[in-house]
């Protein structure tokens, strides 16, 4: 079942598409949007598996990574590979925003795409892909590395899990609103054997 959901949120336009495996009652995809004094911590966490066990791993990250949301990126990750060792583990990707500096850092671990499409269409690149570091939170944690790359306002920041085809952004049309993105997304290039979670932020 694919679900739709927009939130308001301080600084970005948001929307949220989701679809969980059939015979699953609970996705073990799940985004991360917390706001805090300085920016917000956004991205996109992917359960190892299906079903509950990997539900409960991707929300334990969540949960950890809401709670230490205004500290640097890199902090929060290795706090959540400290916590979810107990657990399946994660892959996710996130970026955290900086209003003032008009920035973002970002990291990813595992196979969860995250890219930022400029407003500006003169822009060079006009497409930042986060560079992925192969591993699991919680039970291989890679080497770490975060990129900063500034913003402007409109650019486009997306995040999908692996349950999305690669390239799902070829040709995708970035001037509609955030909600109807995601579920362009979603619905185009969904593979249908697994969750699926595509999270668009615009910034403003």
């Amino acid at each position: 079942m694919a679900q739709v959901t927009a939130q308001r949120v301080p600084h970005i336009k948001l929307g949220i598409a989701s679809y969980v495996l059939p015979g699953c009652k609970v996705s073990g995809d799940l985004p991360v949007v917390q706001a805090h004094d300085h920016g917000i911590m956004i991205g996109a966490i992917d359960g190892i598996g299906h079903g509950e066990s990997a539900a409960a791993a991707a929300d334990k990250a969540r949960r950890i990574i809401a709670a230490n949301a205004s500290k640097p990126i890199l902090q929060v990750v290795q706090r959540c590979h400290q916590e979810l060792q107990s657990t399946r583990g994660v892959v996710m990707s996130l970026a955290s925003i900086d209003y003032a500096d008009q920035s973002l850092d970002w990291v990813g671990i595992g196979n969860v795409q995250a890219l930022l499409i400029r407003a500006d269409h003169s822009a060079n690149p006009g497409r930042i892909e986060l560079l992925l570091r192969s591993g699991v939170v919680g039970a291989q944690l890679p080497a770490l590395q975060f990129e900063t790359i500034a913003i402007e306002d409109s650019d486009l920041l997306i995040f999908a899990t692996d349950g999305l085809r690669r390239g799902f952004a070829d040709g995708l049309g970035t001037d509609g609103e955030a909600p109807s993105l995601a579920r362009a997304i979603l619905e185009q290039h969904r593979r249908g054997d697994d969750d699926a979670l595509v999270v668009v932020a615009r910034l403003t």
